[in-house]
C-alpha cells in the first residue's frame, strides 16, 4: 500500500513539475512580448510627437502641405509657394448667373433654372445685351 501511495505521489509531482515548466515558459513569453511592445510603443510615441510638432508648424505657416510619398506612409512637409491666406485673399467671388442666363437661348428655360416665378425678372435683371461668346 505504501508503494502504491508513493507511485501516486511521484506521478502527481511529475505532472505538477510539467505544469510548472509550462507556466514558466508562458510567463517568459509574456515578458518578452511586453518588452517588444514597449519598444514599439516608445517608437510610436516619438513619431507622434514629431507629427504633432509638424502639425503645429503647419498651423503657423500654411505654406506647407503634408503628403505621403514613401512606402511606410511617413508624412513629408512640402513647400507650396504662396501662403494659403494670400491665395484666399486674392480669390474673387463672381456671380455666374447673369452669364448663364444670357447664354441660354430660351428665356423660359433660363428663368426655370434660376428659380424665377416670372420670365420678366430674368429678362430685366439677368439678361445681358450683346453677343453670346463662342468657346
Amino acid at each position: 500500500m505504501h508503494k502504491q501511495h508513493t507511485q501516486l505521489l511521484e506521478s502527481e509531482i511529475q505532472e505538477l513539475q510539467l505544469q510548472l515548466h509550462k507556466a514558466r515558459e508562458d510567463i517568459y513569453g509574456l515578458v518578452r512580448m511586453h518588452a517588444e511592445l514597449s519598444i514599439e510603443r516608445d517608437k510610436l510615441r516619438t513619431g507622434l510627437k514629431a507629427s504633432d510638432n509638424a502639425l503645429a508648424s503647419c498651423k503657423t505657416d500654411l505654406s506647407f502641405v503634408m503628403r505621403t510619398d514613401d512606402v511606410e506612409g511617413d508624412y513629408l512637409l512640402v513647400p507650396q509657394g504662396p501662403t494659403l491666406p494670400a491665395k484666399i485673399s486674392g480669390f474673387q467671388f463672381r456671380d455666374i448667373r447673369p452669364k448663364a442666363a444670357s447664354e441660354i437661348v430660351d428665356i423660359g428655360h433660363a428663368s426655370l433654372l434660376l428659380g424665377h416665378s416670372n420670365q420678366q425678372i430674368t429678362k430685366r435683371v439677368y439678361r445681358s445685351l450683346g453677343a453670346t461668346a463662342v468657346p
